[in-house]
């Protein structure tokens, strides 16, 4: 056990470990954003499609953005939607030729300067 110990080096894993936990406190603060504001994006999965339905306050000024539908078993299966200044508040994602099965649904947008972040899992049937 302590030869182990000894051997173990002291390195870093990732050389820019501090731009990626600059990356990951922006995640958080957009998601507490969002949890302020008290409402969330919603997915309903209808015959044709994904609609991704923005909470009305937060859709009026979306300058950019992305959705992001993750297979995690297949990435090959991934779907992205890229929101390019929109004042769209449902977006619609074609399941026409989406596997079934579990998503992470990413979803990050900037309203009138502000970023905002949700992650969840969704079924698709």
């Amino acid at each position: 056990m302590v030869y182990i110990a000894i051997l173990q080096t002291n390195e870093m894993i990732d050389t820019n470990y501090y731009e990626k936990e600059l990356a990951y406190q922006s995640i958080i603060d957009a998601k507490q954003r969002l949890h302020a504001i008290g409402s969330s994006v919603t997915i309903v999965e209808t015959a044709d499609s994904l609609r991704v339905l923005f909470p009305p306050a937060l859709s009026g000024d979306i300058n950019k953005g992305t959705i992001s539908f993750l297979k995690l078993s297949d990435s090959k299966s991934d779907r992205n939607i890229s929101l390019d200044h929109t004042k769209v508040a449902v977006h619609a994602l074609p399941v026409k030729g989406m596997q079934k099965g579990w998503y992470k649904v990413r979803v990050q947008w900037v309203n009138k300067g502000l970023t905002y972040y949700q992650e969840e899992s969704f079924l698709v049937h």
